[in-house]
């Protein structure tokens, strides 16, 4: 399979899946085991992503009502969970039309907060950053409609 296949060359994480073992979603790391500069086996290990990954993107600190951080795959799949939909994770698409093409080196948090819809058809307030070593996209959105309640100075500027 890809995660030992990978795992023989170097240090390879794969994508979230759903762990055939425990029914629950999972990031598979794996690394070449060497003895004396020769291959033995590869080292494989699944972590839970509830307990490690979305454990980050669910805490709603200062997010207000209407914000929240989530991850996107490379085929454009939500694969954290969702504030406001249920089952997202891996089947909710999200529309990344308007980020830039990102070169594969660009780690940096863009400074334009973008004014789009999102998922759910909502207009937000959003900043994102690519994670090119993952092919993911952090997202951290809130209502446009919340802002200009709480700051609207803020959508003037």
């Amino acid at each position: 399979d890809e995660i030992f296949l990978m795992g023989k060359q170097r240090v390879f994480i794969g994508d979230l899946h759903l762990s055939l073992f425990t029914n629950k979603y999972v990031l598979s790391i794996a690394a070449p085991i060497l003895l004396n500069n020769q291959f033995t086996g590869v080292l494989a290990i699944n972590l839970d992503a509830d307990k490690e990954l979305f454990k980050i993107t669910t805490d709603r600190t200062g997010l207000g009502e209407t914000g929240e951080v989530y991850l996107v795959n490379k085929d454009n799949y939500m694969i954290t969970p969702s504030r406001f939909i249920d089952e997202g994770i891996l089947e909710q698409m999200v529309d990344l039309r308007y980020i830039e093409h990102f070169e594969s080196s660009d780690t940096s948090l863009k400074a334009e907060i973008n004014r789009v819809k999102n998922y759910r058809g909502i207009e937000v307030l959003n900043i994102h950053t690519h994670l090119p070593e993952m092919s993911w996209y952090l997202i951290a959105e809130i209502n446009v409609c919340r802002v200009a309640e709480e700051e609207p100075e803020f959508l003037v500027k």
